[in-house]
């Protein structure tokens, strides 16, 4: 039990000390879905096999597509940092004048 609860707090800090690697980031974020899944299955007995099956098969797919998405991604910039992610995101929105440097 608290073998799991240190899994949760271990990827919750990588996940806000690694914030600048996107890919270390997404492998944090993997393994807090994996304990929280363990901790759902080790404590809840009123959850059947079959639901938590389709819970780990759901978990697995998104993770995996996202991960793929996201090395495409840090491929084609060339650099696995976060911040080609945050101008997708944040820059434009924020900081319009930003933009303009670059026009």
């Amino acid at each position: 039990m608290k073998f799991i609860f240190i899994m949760i707090t271990l990827s919750i800090l990588s996940m806000c000390w690694w914030r600048k690697n996107i890919l270390i980031m997404i492998l944090s974020l993997e393994m807090l879905l994996i304990s929280l899944f363990f901790h759902i299955a080790t404590n809840m007995n009123l959850i059947s096999l079959p639901s938590l099956m389709i819970m780990l098969t759901m978990m697995v797919s998104g993770s995996s597509m996202s991960l793929s998405m996201l090395i495409s991604l840090s491929n084609s910039h060339k650099s696995s940092n976060s911040i080609f992610i945050n101008f997708l995101t944040f820059v434009k929105n924020y900081y319009p004048s930003f933009l303009n440097l670059f026009k």
